[in-house]
């Protein structure tokens, strides 16, 4: 029991000594309300109860302040007075009120009372509580605002959302949801009050300052008929938004896929199928589910295929393959398709999902590009064959007229006679140079010339240019000269190649250079770049026509062409080998006054001594004209199996000059009959025979125990990639492409035989 009253009055110390009498002694006794709102501040905010109040309060009813505890305070209070005190009628919240001339049996029955009524209050409050525990403990947020929008009531489970129900009742509602959505929140609660209830999505911002969408779903409560608050439940959506968000950007890329995707059952049927389906398919989305895809097979695949796919998906795997399926108008197309296991979070296989991806365009495309490929590798094999046959049947007539020429020379001394032999000795060089510049260009541009790297000397490939061009220098009247470093290292390169461009390009400043010199200059640098420069008084070359000249098959302009011969071949040639090596080609030239061109070459630096090399095929084809008046060291024995009547001839009388004894013979079985009859120290054979070619010859004959260690050199006229690997491989000892060079074929006599 509390007692509230000023001590020193009359009144309260007879309440006092009346509850001492009744054996109910007061707890604690104020003085006045200020006393009270700082021992129980309980009574000035939300009504609430707990063991520490007192269960009943006395108090003066003159006490300044009083109506600031009645209805506020949970335990009863009665008021006591003096005997006809105003007011006569107590304040409505009040228990009871007695007066100053009331009886003990007066006093104790309303304290009995009081108690009761304590009691029963108490339960009720511990009811409420436990339901309030009930509702703080939601997830939902249980609110209750005035129909102007005020918040009064709002549950802690807005603590998890970041919302304090601390610093939120009291205020308006549209001081927490979000700018935008004020127009729409007035609405709602006009809708509110028309229809009782409404749902709302709302966004609104936390002490955090984050923004959290809500959802509230509210109703009216009534009182005597008329609208008095708004009480609801409010949901945080945001994470569930933020899903749904992504659910729906999962279910439009699905949808809007450009690939087939199709959820099955573990049996395969079909439980969704996406947009792209019905597009690739014909078949509608309420045709296809349910069904199985089988709907879309064809017979075209085998059915180890589908085995394989079921076997591999099921063990929880993903396959990856081809598909020819039908579609619902009949017509057949391809899918790529990768179809996968779908899981639960146990691990288990719950459906199957694939995606798929039309390429019938791709493999038709593949197709056409085979086919394409298959018709340009045929054009190339009719090209290459056909480039064989026209250096064989070139180079098989050529044969004898540089062949007959270099005897006619040997024999005559009659210096006009000489010159016209010069003439058709110059003029078949010519033609040779353009079968190589064409079978080169043909290799080049397939892509199938390769270099052959080795050892050389830069010095005595030097010399050797020096000595091939100094007669023509001589006859034109031109100062020619060959400057190189002193000593020049061994180098690593394609030596044939290198001497290739280094005539070409000496051969054009030969060519154009009517008065003046021509020079070849080499220096290496450290870096290990060798560089040559050819540089000529010639008429050199206009700015505009620098690109154009190395182009294939063109010159500077018509008048060039008709007033110097060639194929325009020589130049692009030159430029293809030297970036083939890894180098650089410049020009520097000024028009009637002559031109530089300047090749670096990266070639390494060997220390091991070079090997002695027989000169290649391609180089005994470009030898210079030199009589051979050697004479054998000793006399051999020779045959010659060759088809060409003329060449039969030449090589006989070729052979005769050399001071060996010759037979010839028509082909490789007329060869081998008569090899098996006589003995001879050396065979020459044609590869190219009817009855039987070459190859077969050379192949009887190292089978023959008789016949294996019989040198044979083999002769050629189409001189094409490989023929000399191809050759000696078969078993040959050497390997000379016609026209034959005499002085050539003489020491390669005396090496072999």
């Amino acid at each position: 029991m509390l007692l509230i009253g000023d001590p020193a009055k009359g009144l309260v110390q007879r309440t006092l000594s009346m509850c001492r009498r009744l054996g109910t002694d007061p707890r604690l006794t104020f003085s006045n309300i200020s006393q009270l709102r700082i021992a129980y501040p309980q009574f000035y905010c939300e009504p609430s109860f707990s063991e520490e109040e007192p269960p009943i309060i006395l108090a003066d009813i003159e006490l300044p302040g009083l109506t600031q505890i009645i209805g506020r305070a949970l335990p009863p209070v009665i008021l006591f007075r003096e005997k006809q005190q105003f007011p006569a009628t107590p304040p409505p919240d009040a228990f009871a009120i007695i007066e100053s001339d009331f009886s003990p049996e007066a006093f104790s029955s309303i304290l009995q009372a009081a108690s009761r009524h304590t009691t029963l209050l108490q339960s009720f409050i511990r009811e409420r509580m436990n339901g309030r525990e009930i509702i703080n403990n939601l997830n939902d947020v249980v609110y209750t605002i005035d129909l102007k929008g005020n918040v009064v009531y709002i549950s802690s489970a807005a603590e998890r959302y970041g919302f304090f129900p601390r610093n939120i009742i009291g205020k308006s509602v549209f001081d927490l949801i979000d700018r935008e959505d004020h127009d729409y929140l007035r609405q709602q609660m006009n809708k509110l009050i028309s229809e009782r209830q409404a749902t709302s999505l709302l966004r609104v911002t936390n002490a955090e300052g984050k923004t959290r969408q809500v959802r509230t779903s509210s109703r009216i409560v009534t009182q005597h008929g008329m609208p008095f608050s708004i009480t609801g439940l409010l949901t945080d959506q945001t994470d569930q938004s933020f899903r749904e968000q992504q659910i729906l950007k999962l279910t439009q890329a699905v949808e809007q896929s450009a690939n087939v995707i199709v959820i099955t059952d573990l049996e395969g049927n079909m439980e969704f199928v996406n947009r792209a389906f019905e597009r690739s398919t014909g078949y509608g989305r309420q045709e296809a589910i349910g069904q199985n895809p089988r709907i879309l097979k064809t017979d075209y695949l085998s059915e180890e295929v589908y085995k394989n796919l079921w076997e591999t998906i099921s063990s929880g795997n993903v396959w990856e393959g081809k598909f020819h399926n039908k579609r619902k108008d009949g017509s057949t197309y391809w899918e790529k398709a990768l179809i996968s296991p779908i899981k639960n979070d146990a691990g288990t296989i719950i459906n199957f999902v694939a995606v798929k991806e039309d390429i019938t365009k791709e493999l038709a495309y593949q197709q056409e590009l085979e086919q394409a490929k298959e018709v340009a590798e045929e054009a190339s094999r009719l090209k290459s064959e056909f480039l064989a046959n026209m250096s064989h049947e070139i180079r098989t007539p050529l044969n004898v007229i540089l062949g007959f020429t270099d005897l006619l020379l040997d024999e005559t001394e009659d210096a006009k006679k000489r010159d016209h032999l010069h003439l058709i000795k110059d003029s078949g060089k010519n033609l040779l140079e353009l079968i190589n510049d064409i079978l080169d260009f043909s290799k080049i541009e397939a892509n199938k010339l390769d270099l052959e790297i080795d050892v050389f000397d830069p010095k005595a490939l030097l010399q050797n240019i020096k000595g091939m061009f100094s007669l023509e220098a001589k006859r034109k009247g031109l100062d020619f000269t060959v400057e190189h470093d002193v000593p020049l290292p061994e180098l690593l390169g394609d030596q044939y190649r290198i001497r290739q461009i280094l005539m070409n390009l000496l051969s054009n400043a030969m060519k154009f250079t009517e008065v003046g010199s021509v020079s070849l200059r080499a220096h290496y640098e450290n870096t290990g770049i060798m560089r040559f420069s050819v540089s000529d008084t010639g008429i050199g070359i206009p700015e505009e026509s620098r690109k154009q000249i190395f182009h294939p098959f063109e010159q500077l302009d018509g008048s060039a062409k008709r007033k110097f011969s060639g194929t325009g071949l020589g130049l692009s040639i030159t430029r293809r080998l030297v970036h083939l090596m890894g180098g650089n080609i410049t020009l520097e030239s000024k028009a009637g006054r002559g031109s530089t061109f300047t090749i670096e070459l990266p070639l390494p630096t060997t220390t091991r001594t070079s090997a002695i090399h027989g000169p290649s095929p391609r180089q005994a084809s470009v030898s210079g004209d030199k009589r051979v008046h050697s004479s054998p060291s000793s006399p051999k024995t020779i045959l010659v199996a060759e088809d060409n009547g003329l060449n039969q001839e030449l090589m006989k009388l070729l052979i005769r000059s050399m001071g060996h004894h010759c037979i010839v013979v028509g082909n490789g079985l007329e060869a081998i009959t008569l090899l098996e009859k006589e003995k001879f120290d050396l065979l020459l054979l044609d590869m190219h025979m009817p009855v039987m070619d070459g190859l077969e010859t050379i192949e009887n004959i190292r089978k023959s125990p008789a016949l294996s260690d019989l040198p044979v050199i083999a002769l050629t006229a189409s001189a094409m990639k490989g023929d000399e690997e191809r050759f000696i491989e078969a078993g040959c000892n050497g390997y000379l492409s016609k026209p034959i060079d005499r002085k050539l074929l003489a020491e390669m006599i005396e090496r072999i035989a």
